[in-house]
């Protein structure tokens, strides 16, 4: 190291003649220093020593100072800060561009918002990227632990300054929430979005995509193009501009069409409805549903079975032409179908929890425990069929726990069952004994689940709601805490899970099934008889009650005699049919027969039988009225006409009209057999007299009667 300097002030003292040695002149001369180099190496990187600069010029880390204090401000960089890998730790708040220190972990306050953004950039030869994550651990950093079921696992926040305060305020949000206790192999989740609405300061959520992937949103859906695979979609759709797809269904901004399945789990309102829709003739007659004050109440259609089920008051403007029409509801077999807990049903290795709130808003669902001995795990009801008849059991199930259910018909010759998972809304493929098992989703991981079969036999037994664990009916120990939640148990006959009716202290068993399958006919006989079912007369249907008010309606057993309904609202039979009265209920022996004979004519017949017909002029009960009679059956093989009274009534005159009634002419040879009374004329008459024996052969037109012995003249 040299150090070159120069004395301040000259020398007086003229040099000496010898130049090789010093001389005063030399003192206003530039000296160098040398040897200083050792002795500041010694000083370097030491307490109150010197920093030395390396071969590159710069300060070795080595000999870089250290820093204390939990927040050390910088703010002489003008360029970048190479901190060489290494890493800050122990820095409690951390702000960036800031000389306050921040109240929060990390804050970045720029003057623009472009130079407030946090930007990261990853490089890799594989399809990863970057991504920030934020986790939630309960417990400590010492002994961390799982997150519960409803933990918050984090949230990304949108907030804004508030006006009165320095702190912004987030008014929407993006949070994780963990949906089950998580562990090693479970660790379930849903994501909620939410908004403040205008006026307001508080957070609403407007968007819940619940761990089976099932969205749910709070409000009306509107957008241009929408298209998902899901189960379900709950809602209000407003609009479809464009077009687009819901689990098969294709939406577009005129008529809709759909190959998949349409479930309505809310209320259609079709005050103001567009056309539908048509097809082509060879496809089927539907073209329009229209409705204006009419209602569809709490109405669903299986695709599935094809059958469509409406219960409550229902009505359809316009004609409705299809292949089927199933009316079904209003029963449910079961006795208190949302009180899991009575007496009535029977618990096998589970326990039954306090009640919870169900999809209808009651506190109505049940969580179903299965206890930690091993064997089978089930809510019972004990049943005594009919045989031969079809029956639906269906129930509401969620997860608790367990992903995993399954019903069980154990009557009437029967051990038909099905499993439900209720994780992905879909049968496990475990199913048997002749039953048939369906699932539908009711949204917010909520499932309905019905096993449809056919008894063989009358014999008592039970129905088992199951709780499973791997959904393959096996024998198997609870954990004690994990289970599923229950509610709205039914049991109907019918081979659909039809609307849900609930019942407290008895069953409802309304038997208002009516199936009318195209092509065929109701009839008395043959086989698309209905025996169960019968059609009572209106006071003002025309036609007169008999016994208990019923009324029969009998037609060939050819299918071609069907009944017909015209547009100008005639109703007859096709083509021959006949329409018959009994004097009971029962639909096998009627005695009173309307035909057509031929065209234009009525004819009132029963094979040998005599018959009569009562015209009345007043009824005021079967023993007291009056009616004109034309009879065949009070004298054999003789006609009457005459007026007939009861009770009360009064014999009125009989009188024939304008013109006079023509009698039937005969000769005297061909007079019929008298009844007395009978009249007629003759044409041959010779000489007649009053009252006298008659004689042919003459040309004088004569009237007669028959007076108990002979023709007379009259």
């Amino acid at each position: 190291m040299t150090i070159t300097v120069k004395h301040k002030f000259v020398s007086a003292i003229p040099d000496e003649a010898d130049a090789t040695v010093v001389r005063p002149s030399n003192w206003n001369d530039t000296h160098d220093i040398v040897g200083l180099g050792t002795s500041a190496s010694l000083d370097a990187g030491v307490a109150n020593g010197v920093a030395t600069l390396d071969s590159s010029g710069t300060v070795p880390t080595s000999q870089l100072p250290s820093l204390s204090g939990s927040y050390v401000p910088y703010t002489g960089a003008t360029g970048a800060v190479d901190l060489n890998a290494k890493t800050l730790v122990n820095i409690a708040n951390l702000g960036v561009n800031t000389t306050t220190v921040p109240t929060i972990k990390i804050r970045a306050v720029g003057d623009n918002n472009s130079t407030s953004r946090i930007a990261m950039r990853g490089y890799s030869s594989d399809a990863n990227s970057s991504s920030i994550r934020v986790s939630k651990f309960r417990g400590s950093v010492a002994a961390p632990q799982a997150p519960l079921s409803g933990d918050s696992l984090g949230k990304f926040e949108l907030a804004g300054y508030g006006t009165t305060s320095a702190d912004a305020y987030p008014q929407s949000s993006l949070e994780g929430v963990a949906t089950e206790n998580w562990g090693a192999t479970a660790r379930g989740a849903k994501a909620v979005v939410k908004v403040t609405p205008n006026t307001t300061t508080t957070q609403v959520t407007a968007l819940t995509i619940d761990q089976n992937s099932a969205a749910t949103f709070a409000s009306s859906v509107a957008a241009t193009s929408f298209s998902g695979s899901g189960s379900s979609l709950t809602g209000v759709v407003t609009s479809v501009a464009t077009s687009g797809t819901v689990n098969g269904i294709t939406l577009t901004g005129g008529p809709i069409t759909s190959t998949g399945t349409v479930t309505l789990g809310g209320t259609l309102d079709l005050s103001s409805p567009p056309t539908i829709g048509n097809t082509s003739a060879n496809t089927g007659a539907f073209t329009t549903l229209k409705a204006s004050s009419n209602t569809l109440l709490a109405q669903s259609y299986d695709n599935g079975t094809g059958v469509l089920q409406v219960t409550g008051a229902s009505s359809f403007n316009g004609a409705v032409i299809d292949k089927s029409l199933n009316l079904q509801g209003g029963n449910n077999l079961f006795t208190y179908s949302q009180l899991l807990t009575n007496v009535i049903y029977g618990n096998l290795n589970i326990t039954i929890g306090s009640a919870v709130t169900a999809p209808d808003g009651t506190t109505t669902a049940f969580p179903i425990t299965p206890s930690v001995t091993s064997g089978s795990h089930a809510l019972q009801y004990t049943v005594t069929p009919l045989s031969g008849n079809t029956y639906t059991v269906s129930q509401v199930v969620k997860a608790n726990g367990y992903n995993f259910c399954a019903l069980q018909i154990l009557f009437g010759g029967l051990n038909a069952y099905c499993s439900y998972n209720l994780s992905t809304g879909a049968l496990t493929g475990v199913s048997g004994g002749g039953g048939t098992g369906a699932i539908s989703s009711l949204g917010n991981g909520w499932y309905r689940v019905s096993l449809t079969a056919t008894t063989t036999a009358t014999t008592t037994g039970n129905i088992q709601f199951r709780v499973e664990n791997d959904g393959s009916l096996a024998i198997y120990a609870g954990n004690g805490i994990s289970g599923v939640l229950m509610t709205d148990n039914q049991l109907e006959l019918g081979s659909v899970a039809s609307a849900y009716t609930p019942t407290t202290t008895a069953a409802v068993t309304t038997t208002n099934n009516i199936n009318v399958p195209s092509g065929q006919v109701l009839a008395s006989n043959g086989s698309n008889s209905l025996p169960s079912y019968s059609f009572a007369s209106r006071p003002d249907s025309g036609f007169e009650n008999y016994s208990n008010g019923a009324v029969a309606v009998v037609m060939q057993t050819t299918p071609t005699h069907v009944f017909n309904y015209s547009s100008t609202g005639d109703f007859g039979l096709l083509p021959t049919g006949r329409i018959s009265w009994a004097s009971t209920s029962a639909l096998g022996s009627p005695d009173l027969f309307l035909y057509r004979d031929a065209a234009n004519t009525l004819a009132q017949r029963n094979s040998t039988n005599a018959q009569a017909f009562r015209l009345y002029n007043s009824y005021t009960s079967s023993s007291v009225g009056e009616w004109l009679s034309v009879d065949w059956t009070t004298t054999a093989n003789t006609a009457t006409i005459a007026t007939k009274a009861n009770g009360a009534g009064v014999v009125r005159t009989l009188a024939t009209g304008n013109p006079l009634v023509i009698s039937t002419g005969y000769t005297v040879a061909t007079l019929p057999a008298g009844v007395i009374g009978m009249r007629a004329y003759v044409t041959d008459a010779l000489a007649p007299i009053y009252l006298g024996t008659l004689t042919g052969g003459g040309a004088i037109k004569c009237p007669v009667f028959y007076n108990g012995t002979a023709w007379v003249s009259a």
